[in-house]
């Protein structure tokens, strides 16, 4: 059924022509560098003729994007960690007034090319340019949403988003604090307006813990005895446990005589804040501070990398560094390396400063 034939081009390049002919079916044919190649296409091609002649496509309702999201949202995000639901829904929703009311067999790959340049070139919440990550996060989540619909719904045939190649994302951020910005940001944060906020940037940098883990933090999580805390709900799934030191340890034990409310929530939410999340909202508390402490181009999730940065300047290895920040794996870690390394230099000049050569 599959034949391949070499062929010579007119400034003599060697290429194979494969064909695929089967009774019924619209020929087929492609050309190759290499023959290894177009054998593998012409298998491909024969497999998937096979494939429709036993098990032909279904008849498939109609059924808008809306729909679908609007069901996935119902059926399939109750099932996942409220952190993911949070951040999940906001890029659903994009989705949803962009493309909802089209059909799923009428999202294409172009069209979904051509919405995601639309996406980058819309400026995000805080005016600034969109990035490719957030890009790639946004498809990401639309293509589950396929994939659900594909094998448990059977309400479409094909997932357009894995056509599409992710967009190349910029190495990890590794913005850290100096020690005097340190400063300058902790005076911001307790000449806030804000009552928690100084004491929440502290428990971060002291254990490195995100955002989302912080404000979501309940007394039951914290263990006075063996002083430290255990994340439940992080964000690969998995509970972790970090130790208590210093100040984070000092403010988490003067919090705890402060009266409590029902929600048990060690950084509630004040009475009369209208929150949808539940959690205590420090984004305007946060912008302020660091405006008045004058340090540009950092984020709160940067406190994580302090953080981390803290620790391989003082010569803890990767593993360390990695158990305490809940990686899975040492591959985000890894842009600490060169810390540590500088780490090591400082040391190693310190002891041969004291090596007398004679």
């Amino acid at each position: 059924m599959a034949t391949i034939r070499k062929r010579q081009t007119l400034k003599g390049h060697v290429r194979y022509q494969a064909q695929v002919r089967k009774s019924g079916h619209p020929h087929k044919s492609a050309t190759f560098k290499r023959k290894s190649d177009a054998i593998e296409w012409a298998a491909g091609v024969e497999t998937l003729i096979i494939h429709a002649k036993y098990f032909p496509k279904r008849k498939l309702r109609p059924h808008t994007v809306h729909d679908t999201i609007e069901r996935y949202l119902r059926e399939v995000m109750p099932e996942k960690r409220e952190s993911t639901r949070e951040s999940q829904q906001l890029l659903l929703s994009w989705w949803d007034r962009d493309i909802g009311q089209r059909n799923l067999n009428d999202v294409t790959p172009a069209l979904l090319s051509e919405r995601r340049q639309k996406f980058l070139a819309t400026p995000g919440r805080n005016g600034g340019q969109r990035s490719p990550a957030i890009a790639n996060r946004y498809m990401a989540t639309l293509s589950h949403v396929f994939t659900v619909a594909i094998r448990e719904w059977e309400w479409t045939d094909e997932n357009p988003c894995q056509r599409i190649k992710k967009l190349r994302e910029p190495r990890g951020r590794t913005r850290h604090l100096s020690k005097e910005e340190r400063m300058r940001l902790l005076r911001a944060c307790k000449e806030n307006g804000n009552r928690c906020l100084y004491a929440i940037v502290v428990v971060a940098l002291m254990t490195g813990m995100r955002r989302g883990e912080i404000l979501s933090l309940c007394w039951r999580d914290v263990d006075f005895k063996n002083a430290r805390v255990v994340v439940r709900e992080s964000k690969n799934g998995e509970t972790r446990t970090i130790p208590l030191v210093g100040s984070g340890y000092e403010l988490i034990c003067d919090l705890r005589k402060l009266p409590k409310d029902k929600s048990d929530l060690v950084f509630p939410v004040p009475p009369g804040q209208a929150f949808s999340r539940h959690r205590l909202d420090i984004r305007r508390a946060w912008d302020k501070a660091t405006r008045a402490a004058g340090i540009e181009d950092f984020r709160f999730h940067d406190l994580r990398h302090t953080f981390a940065s803290d620790l391989a300047e003082k010569g803890a290895n990767l593993t360390t560094i990695s158990a305490l920040l809940g990686h899975k794996t040492l591959q985000m870690v890894k842009r600490y390396t060169h810390l540590r390394e500088e780490h090591g230099r400082l040391e190693l000049e310190k002891l041969v400063s004291n090596v007398v050569v004679s």
